[in-house]
């Protein structure tokens, strides 16, 4: 894929030095290509330094070291480890690019390339990754996805003028490169953008004149004639500007139909043309392409359709360049857009109304994979195949060299060329499927992965035998006749997926592979027709695959093993992104049938879960297999039988979870990708990865770790590394869980059903209590778990009014409502006043006692009348308190009964956090930002001092972090007090709570921001008064993060770590 958009780099080179191109262009003849027959025969070690001082320096101008003032250097050590870099350029004595060189006899330049990136990956300011075998130049700009290659021993001028243009000292120090990447990723999106309203356009205007001129045709068949109109259409327009077909086919087209002189349509012109294409024609100089794309289809030609509509847009789509400014990724977009678009006209011919967020591509889950993860699922799959083969064959890392006699080899080169063609024949053997490929992101990564593995087949043959040799013309036509394999529910997205595959092999004068046989329609996940009028019987539609009599026998068919290894073969490799489909949008049928043929079934199971069960089921022993999908699985209920399927199953080998960050640009979901085997090995370890600040790109640079795969829990899977595991099971060994510590549940918070009637703001309350003194038992001082804060009870500002059930009978005798309420309008007077205006709400709501103003039953009231620990049901970082006023609190609050601050350290200690990220779930939108769920507390372990003198030191640090605390808490609110009172200020900001960590210009600019300007001799004042405070709450905090580091130190002794798992512990806080 190209790095730079073509006409925005055209735009740059119009400012090109050409007297200095064409100086530096015959120093390059000069002091490099004069030597090519010399370098061609160098080892990497013997012309490394000689190939950055004739190139870097000789003609692009940098200086080598150890010359004064250099730039560029030999072997650059990495920041974070000891390995090096073939060379490196240094801006301010910083990395900026690394180089990476091997001889010219290394054929294959990705092994370069990573290595490459992991010198990069260790140079914050590295922007620039050069890599080169001496022969070619590989140049990246960030990212591994896309490159601009040099065959340095075969440039021109005009090409050698670009070479230079970005690699010379001036422009890469100006960063050049990278405003020109910058440049043409938004150009891409504008051109992107632009195509799509056109060709959208071109879809509708067709349409609509097709119906309105057919009327005698189904229209959902003329809607599919639309699309094969506009899929030929799109061919020309890539096959024009590539040399495929004659230049400007389309204005061609139109020229005809003007000077026809008997008059005939512009369609009829059309068609001579498409059938030309199929059936090739020598006048106008097209060859027979064939395929299906262009195959005769009466239907379509006898349309009738208007001349205008197929004339001015078609030739405005042609204008554009598709051989430079639009590629596959950017069709692949188009594409998948397209079928929001086919939808959507689909219902207005079913005369329905289209909901966008329930359409199809909504319905079926169709999200666009980005290219950096294709790429990322397919090295890891078919690419891990290929590295195993290549090791096998001895052709890892091998280097060629030019033989003395290419017409008779010697042993060793004979064996090397019989190496390669075992290769190429293995290549051809594979079978890699995409059992929802949609628009075929996939499958055009596979066959980007394959056709690459090929060039590094045909440049050892081709070094070999000295010349050319049979090469990449005949390998597309195989690769898509062996090895790439699609189905889709999505009829419209398998023909996209197969014109995105002709688009990217289509050579000149070659026919068009057949791919009806490869890419099919069809329920990937039913195979029995009584059920589903598309299901896909596997071994019938790939007989190639799985063998011609391979079919389930009656015992399989039993429940949960249908789905078991089918008889005989099987594909090599299972990629995918399956469709996000919510179970609510499954039918019974497809329930049922779930239900009895697979061992993850689960009723309320997303149709993901189903596809992994299917990708094994339709692996050879040994197949790699690869899903970029929901994360829900992980720890959701409805996944359960999937994770024990996958841990029991299969070898999982890695997984990458993105945490917060979207991956699909309209997906709400959170992805991981799954990386596994069909295989059954007992000591498997998996490779974890979990996105961190990394860039997003950059999955190899996420924080890694490894964990054995026995570790995942059955209940829940939680990503982390063996090492911080086993510091797990060291922390719960041999230790009460907290539930055996306390003896008693733990109990939640009180759920009014109606908070606007029972919760009471503190001025209303002190109104009622003046108004009868009585309410002051009735109304109880109430918290929100986003009130707690670590060692601190907030003071109340809102109120419960509490009436248990059973509260109105026990005080009055009455059992009738109405009765009832008469007797609370004399009993309290001032309560039923407030409680009038929310009767009709209060009688609606399904949590309330025997009559609507009493809260709904409970057992355990009087435990919040003592002391008692809160803490919320969701919290980043520890937020647990005590409580000793008698407080309540809502629904989302727990409370464990007591006062024991020995418990309340280790609760709010790094090392229980540290527990609870390993056993509860963590939310999204916030750094370890956690589900205190009540099953989760219970198991944290509580260990005891045997030492009672140590205990009691630590409750006496517990006692004064929280008196430091609530001190502070006065201190801060009595300052706050006096601004607001001063200034009318109705809620302080943020900043502005916590003043005393601002300095004093910036405290004035928080107070601008609510409206509020102090005169100059107000600052005088306030600026005193301001410091004096900033200086006695700075002094409490220190106190405080000093007793809190004393209370953690108590707790990592109490559970004996050791000092470098402290170092875990607080590194992962």
């Amino acid at each position: 894929m190209s790095l730079f958009q073509n006409s925005v780099l055209r735009n740059y080179l119009r400012n090109m030095d050409t007297a200095s191109v064409s100086k530096a262009y015959e120093t390059y003849k000069q002091e490099f290509l004069s030597k090519i027959a010399n370098i061609k025969t160098s080892k990497e070690e013997q012309y490394q330094y000689g190939f950055l001082d004739d190139l870097f320096v000789k003609v692009l101008g940098y200086t080598l070291n150890p010359s004064p003032g250099y730039d560029l250097i030999a072997e650059q050590k990495n920041v974070s480890d000891s390995k090096k870099a073939d060379g490196a350029i240094l801006k301010d004595g910083k990395v900026i690019a690394v180089i990476e060189l091997k001889s010219t006899k290394t054929k294959s330049m990705d092994k370069i390339v990573d290595q490459a990136f992991n010198y990069k990956n260790n140079h914050p300011a590295c922007k620039y990754i050069i890599t080169s075998n001496f022969e070619k130049l590989r140049f990246y700009v960030e990212y591994s996805d896309r490159y601009e290659e040099f065959n340095l021993f075969m440039l021109d001028e005009e090409r050698f003028g670009l070479f230079y243009y970005l690699l010379n000292k001036e422009k890469l120090f100006a960063d050049i490169p990278l405003k020109l990447k910058q440049d043409s990723k938004l150009q891409e999106e504008s051109i992107s953008n632009e195509l799509y309203k056109k060709y959208a356009g071109l879809r509708l205007n067709l349409f609509e004149n097709i119906i309105e001129n057919n009327p005698q045709t189904d229209r959902h068949l003329l809607l599919e004639k639309t699309q094969t109109i506009l899929d030929r259409m799109v061919f020309i327009f890539f096959a024009e500007d590539r040399g495929i077909l004659p230049p400007n086919t389309i204005q061609s087209i139109i020229d005809h139909y003007k000077g026809d002189i008997e008059d005939r349509d512009l369609w009829h012109f059309y068609k001579i043309y498409f059938k030309a294409i199929n059936q090739g024609n020598k006048k106008l100089n097209i060859p027979e392409y064939n395929g299906g794309l262009f195959a005769a289809d009466e239907v379509l030609e006898s349309l009738k359709i208007d001349n205008h509509v197929i004339d001015a847009c078609p030739l405005a789509l042609s204008a554009y360049d598709f051989n430079t400014d639009i590629d596959v990724n950017i069709l692949g977009h188009i594409f998948e857009n397209s079928l929001n678009d086919i939808e959507e006209l689909k219902a207005r011919i079913n005369d329905t109304d289209f909901d966008a967020s329930k359409s199809k591509r909504k319905k079926d889950g169709v999200f666009y994979t980005p290219e950096y993860i294709t790429r990322y699922i397919v090295d890891n799959t078919l690419g891990k195949l290929c590295q195993a083969k290549k090791e096998a064959l001895g052709l890892d890392d091998v280097e060629i060299e030019v033989p003395k006699n290419p017409k008779k080899l010697n042993k060793t080169e004979t064996k090397l060329k019989e190496a390669l063609e075992a290769y190429r024949e293995y290549l051809l053997g594979l079978k890699i499927l995409d059992p929802a490929c949609g628009s075929g992101a996939f499958l055009n990564q596979a066959l980007n992965h394959l056709l690459e593995e090929h060039d590094f087949i045909d440049e050892g043959i081709r070094t070999l035998m000295g010349g050319s040799v049979l090469g990449l013309y005949d390998v597309k036509k195989g690769i898509l006749e062996n090895n790439l394999y699609g189905v889709d529910i999505n009829a419209e997205a398998v023909e996209i997926a197969k014109l995105s595959l002709w688009l990217r092999t289509v050579e000149s004068g070659r026919k068009l592979n057949k791919l009806a046989d490869k890419i099919k329609v069809g329920n990937s996940l039913i195979d029995d027709k009584s059920v589903a009028e598309d299901a896909f019987v596997w071994e019938e539609e790939f007989p190639e695959v799985f063998g011609a009599d391979a079919s389930a026998s009656e015992k399989e068919l039993q429940k949960g093993e249908a789905e078991a290894s089918l008889p005989r073969g099987g594909f090599d490799v299972v990629i995918g992104n399956p469709p996000y489909v919510r179970q609510e949008l499954l039918s019974a049928e497809d329930k049922d049938f779930f239900k009895n043929h697979y061992q993850t079934y689960h009723g309320t199971a997303d149709l993901y879960v189903y596809f992994y069960e299917k990708a094994f089921s339709l692996l050879k022993e040994n197949g790699h297999m690869s899903y970029i999908s929901s994360s829900s699985y992980f720890k959701s209920g409805s996944g359960a039988n999937l994770r024990k399927y996958l841990k029991y199953n299969t070898v999982i080998e890695k997984l990458i979870d993105f945490g917060d960050d979207t991956v699909f640009e309209e997906a709400t979901t959170y992805p991981v990708i799954f990386i596994g085997r069909k295989n059954n090995e007992d000591n498997n370890y998996i490779s974890t990865y979990i996105k961190d600040s990394s860039d997003m790109q950059e999955i190899e640079q996420y924080s890694k770790g490894k964990m054995h795969q026995s570790r995942l829990n059955d209940n829940r899977w939680q990503l982390a590394d063996e090492s911080i595991l086993k510091l797990y099971d060291k922390i719960k060994s041999n230790k009460f869980t907290l539930k055996e510590y306390i003896k008693n549940d733990i109990f939640r918070g009180v759920l009014t059903g109606l908070n606007e009637a029972f919760v009471i703001r503190k001025e209303i309350r002190d109104r009622l209590i003046v108004e009868d003194i009585r309410n002051a038992e009735i109304l109880k001082p109430f918290f929100a778990g986003q009130d707690l804060g670590r060692y601190k009870t907030p003071v109340a500002d809102k109120y419960l009014l509490l009436f248990p059930k059973g509260w109105t009978r026990e005080q009055s005798g009455l059992t009738d409502e109405s009765d009832a309420w008469n007797w609370l309008k004399d009993h309290n007077p001032s309560l039923y006043s407030w409680l009038e205006p929310f009767a009709e709400k209060g009688r609606k709501r399904y949590d309330k006692g025997e009559f609507w103003w009493e809260l709904r039953a409970c057992d355990y009231y009087e435990v919040f009348e003592k002391p008692k620990i809160f803490y919320p049901d969701m919290s980043q970082g520890p937020k647990f308190c005590l409580d000793l006023s008698g407080s309540y609190s809502t629904n989302t609050t727990y409370l464990i009964p007591g006062d024991d601050l020995f418990l309340l350290g280790i609760l709010n200690s790094k090392l229980c956090w540290f527990y609870l990220k390993s056993i509860c779930e963590a939310l999204r939108g916030g750094q370890w930002r956690l589900r205190l769920f009540t099953q989760n507390i219970e198991q944290i372990p509580v260990a005891e001092f045997t030492n009672v003198v140590k205990k009691k030191i630590m409750e006496e640090y517990v006692e004064k972090i929280i008196k430091l605390n609530q001190l502070l808490e006065t201190k801060k609110h009595k300052f706050l007090n006096r601004l607001t009172d001063n200034y009318d200020l109705d809620k302080p900001s943020k900043k502005l709570e916590a003043f005393y960590e601002l300095d004093f210009k910036t405290f004035l600019k928080e107070l601008k921001k609510k409206k509020i300007t102090l005169t100059l001799k107000e600052q005088d004042e306030w600026e005193e008064y301001f410091n004096e405070h900033k200086t006695e709450l700075l002094e409490l905090q220190r106190q405080i993060d000093n007793t809190d580091k004393e209370i953690d130190k108590m707790v990592y002794e109490l559970y004996g770590l050791t000092e470098e798992e402290i170092a875990v512990v607080e590194g992962n806080d």
